[in-house]
């Protein structure tokens, strides 16, 4: 027997909203997980702790600078950067 979602009582609807929107949500190819140290963004939780690493050791005195890169834009669709 086949249920249409209105005749679902209000509990089991909020239920299957909330299953649709985990499967909805889009995991990351390599499941990184997205980080943010000293107000900068990584990708990934290697990354970020990449950089908490070589602060650390730049805090010792054995690196003397380190430089993060900065986001490049991204190209919008029929525009071309030269």
């Amino acid at each position: 027997m086949r249920f249409r979602y209105e005749d679902l009582p209000p509990a089991v609807q909020a239920q299957f909203d909330l299953q649709e929107n985990i499967q909805k949500e889009k995991q990351n190819k390599y499941h990184a997980i997205k980080t943010q140290i000293d107000n900068i963004k990584f990708p990934s939780l290697k990354e970020a702790n990449r950089y908490a690493e070589l602060m650390l050791e730049q805090k010792a005195g054995l690196i003397f600078r380190i430089y993060v890169l900065a986001a490049l834009p991204r190209p919008m669709k029929g525009i071309l950067f030269l």
